[in-house]
């Protein structure tokens, strides 16, 4: 079964910023899918923050970035910061979302590559979902049932503690993965700079340098930790960009190549049909079908 998607007349894809309640209320949110609500799929849409979807009974499909997933009982979705996505649930479904912001996961952390320790978000994984046994996604629930109750205390405290059930969370859910192996500190160092500059930064040079390391130190490390170059993901990661907005944004192809930092429209078509054995216009066309 597949999406049937309504498209904006938007020129970029649309993007939902983390609006807080008042000054006062912190850039964390928690919400409940309830058994008889239905969730408004009609546009694919991004946003700057991320969404954890918990679902206890599920129904219904998950579009993110180009993989449609089935939403089964017992699994926990991961969204990051400018995937994009839309989510069919089925009436009957029902969990949670946890949503919080770059910010509030930061506020207290100096080392600002933490997040990117979890193999599931920042694109860093092309299947997002992982699917607990039942004691640990219990455990899991666990935890965000008791986010609810902290966030209904509204103690002095409260900030605090749930960035504290926020790292459990997270790591707990990491422990669920085959891929136990901690990534050393320069291979999360550059998908940090990697998802900041992929933009305007397409040569391996320009993140060794800002890493204070060689081309050929950075290579080894990310060829022995991923199994790729560092130019094979600098690529890897303008073409999701591209395939994105050539999907879902009425940007022209050359408005497009110009965002991604080439400067000739010429260049950005070689470099898609490159890896994609297709031109850009023609994979539009595709998408469109």
């Amino acid at each position: 079964m597949g999406f049937i998607i309504k498209m904006g007349k938007e020129d970029q894809i649309p993007l939902h910023n983390f609006t807080k309640d008042d000054e006062d209320s912190i850039a964390f949110k928690l919400h409940s899918l309830e058994k008889r609500s239905y969730y408004d799929f009609t546009v694919p849409h991004r946003h700057n923050y991320f969404e954890i979807f918990f679902f206890e009974v599920g129904g219904g499909y998950h579009l993110i970035d180009f993989e449609e997933f089935e939403i089964q009982d017992g699994s926990i979705h991961f969204v990051s910061p400018g995937q994009v996505h839309v989510l069919k649930r089925a009436p009957g479904s029902y969990g949670y979302i946890v949503i919080f912001s770059r910010e509030f996961f930061y506020k207290a952390t100096p080392d600002n590559r933490l997040l990117f320790r979890h193999p599931l978000l920042h694109n860093r994984t092309n299947y997002p979902i992982i699917k607990p046994v039942q004691k640990h996604f219990q455990e899991l629930v666990n935890c965000v049932t008791r986010m609810g109750q902290e966030l209904a205390r509204n103690s002095p405290y409260m900030e605090e503690l749930m960035r504290l059930y926020l790292h459990e969370m997270l790591f707990r859910s990491a422990e669920n993965l085959e891929r136990k192996q901690q990534e050393p500190d320069l291979v999360m160092s550059f998908f940090a700079l990697l998802e900041t500059h992929f933009y305007e930064w397409h040569f391996v040079t320009q993140y060794a340098d800002e890493l204070a390391v060689s081309d050929r130190q950075l290579g080894h490390e990310l060829s022995n930790s991923t199994g790729k170059t560092t130019l094979e993901h600098i690529a890897q990661r303008l073409m999701l960009e591209a395939m994105r907005l050539l999907q879902y944004s009425e940007l022209s192809v050359k408005e497009i190549g110009f965002r991604l930092g080439f400067d000739d429209p010429a260049h950005f078509g070689k470099f898609f049909k490159k890896h994609r054995k297709i031109s850009p216009g023609a994979f539009r066309s595709k998408s469109n079908e």
